[in-house]
């Protein structure tokens, strides 16, 4: 289901935003925005999880991307970006309520990326770090305040909009919302470092293709063929994973090896691209 169309005025709060409160709200609702811009137009965001370089463990949850939802998130910006830097009256309903909280969130994770940059970076004097810490501090106070008005006003949203809907309705809503959260903080808003804990990308590939390898032995094996040199069988999986993390193999990619590495589809899928490059023979 999806939520009331915007601007519904049954089921919107008005309230005002200050200055203050807006400069709190529009450096992460605008982030977001702008990332979903690029993964639109590039295929992925600056600041996603590295699906391809590391996939997530089996049964982890990236959360499932709403259009309806991320609509909410566009209509806020809509709303506030009239009034950015002076505040003003506005009216959202529900889900926007909860864009805006979680934007002023983001705007503190922006804030302290920035101060890990510079750190890494080597401030020039301990006075300027300190400045910068002193100003994520306030920053983080002031979000805090933020989200508390904000959440008031949702109290009021969510018994308006459950008034409307019905609780199993909104209780549906509220888990498509969650879903598409996840989703954004992954693909949108994922400001972690990435690390291979120990393992250098190199040996992480590595791994990978003998994974690969073995997916590929047990299909070939079990089809009746010989197997082919090892040498010649790894130099056409390095070529498969190469590919993939190219984004050549579509669905099928590494990543959907790793996880189905048992499924006879897996197996066919790489017998046949193994078959393409390997003259194999039966086996006598």
């Amino acid at each position: 289901m999806t939520p009331p169309p915007v601007g519904t005025d049954s089921t919107g709060v008005k309230l005002r935003l200050t200055e203050e409160q807006v400069s709190v709200i529009w450096p992460g609702l605008n982030y977001i925005i702008c990332q979903f811009l690029t993964r639109q137009d590039t295929g992925q965001a600056v600041t996603s999880y590295p699906f391809r370089i590391q996939p997530l463990p089996p049964g982890s949850d990236s959360g499932t991307f709403s259009a309806a939802m991320m609509d909410r998130f566009q209509k806020l910006w809509s709303k506030i970006q009239p009034i950015k830097t002076t505040g003003g009256d506005l009216q959202l309903d529900e889900f926007e309520l909860r864009a805006a909280i979680f934007a002023a969130r983001t705007s503190v994770k922006l804030e302290r990326r920035d101060v890990q940059k510079t750190q890494k970076q080597g401030a020039k004097t301990k006075r300027r770090m300190a400045g910068a810490k002193r100003a994520l501090n306030k920053q983080v106070r002031k979000k805090e305040e933020v989200v508390a008005f904000l959440e008031t006003a949702l109290k009021r949203a969510s018994r308006l909009l459950t008034s409307e809907i019905g609780a199993e309705e909104f209780k549906t809503q509220s888990k498509e919302w969650q879903s598409h959260l996840l989703w954004i903080e992954y693909h949108l808003t994922y400001f972690k470092p990435f690390r291979t804990t120990e393992l250098s990308i190199t040996k992480l590939h590595r791994g990978w293709v003998e994974i690969l390898v073995g997916i590929a032995e047990k299909a070939i094996a079990e089809l009746g063929y010989e197997l082919p040199e090892p040498a010649e069988l790894r130099a056409a999986m390095r070529q498969y994973l190469a590919y993939s993390l190219r984004g050549r193999m579509g669905e099928y990619d590494h990543i959907f090896m790793l996880r189905n590495s048992a499924s006879f589809v897996a197996q066919m899928k790489l017998f046949d691209f193994v078959n393409e490059r390997i003259a194999l023979r039966e086996a006598s």
